[in-house]
């Protein structure tokens, strides 16, 4: 398989059932409201419109951190799911700015990406799964990994 030419192009190693797209997707407003209900099917709903959107080509900046605050510590075992799901697809490192790729650009240091700082709790949720008490958990877990 060749590598993807454009950055916005990435290879799906999942399916979601479209009944997300139906009707457009909501905007990041929307979805961030939806992440912060009690309810876990909506939460489940709001994260999969969140991962066809990124996988669109949307950028979602506000979602990560809500992501992390109200999901990534659910006992819901599909809403688990969708959080791996969507660790795949979420920006991972800050873009560079226009004076790095400037910079690059004329032959200066190549671009330092660097990993944006919220990562950090992803990572300390992760392990915290790993050493959950659940052997699904931490058996999903090592499978992501």
């Amino acid at each position: 398989m060749s590598a993807a030419n454009n950055s916005n192009e990435s290879y799906c190693t999942f399916t979601l059932a479209s009944d997300v797209t139906a009707g457009g997707l909501p905007s990041e407003e929307e979805i961030a409201k939806q992440l912060e209900s009690n309810d876990p099917k909506i939460k489940r709903h709001a994260l999969k419109a969140a991962i066809m959107a990124m996988l669109g080509g949307e950028a979602l900046p506000r979602i990560l951190m809500q992501v992390i605050r109200f999901c990534i510590n659910s006992d819901d075992k599909p809403l688990k799911k969708l959080c791996m799901l969507y660790w795949e697809v979420v920006p991972k490192y800050q873009e560079p700015t226009s004076d790095e790729v400037l910079r690059a650009a004329s032959g200066g240091q190549p671009v330092q990406r660097k990993l944006l700082p919220e990562m950090i709790l992803v990572c300390n949720a992760l392990m915290n799964d790993l050493n959950h008490p659940n052997e699904y958990v931490r058996g999903s877990i090592l499978r992501f990994l």
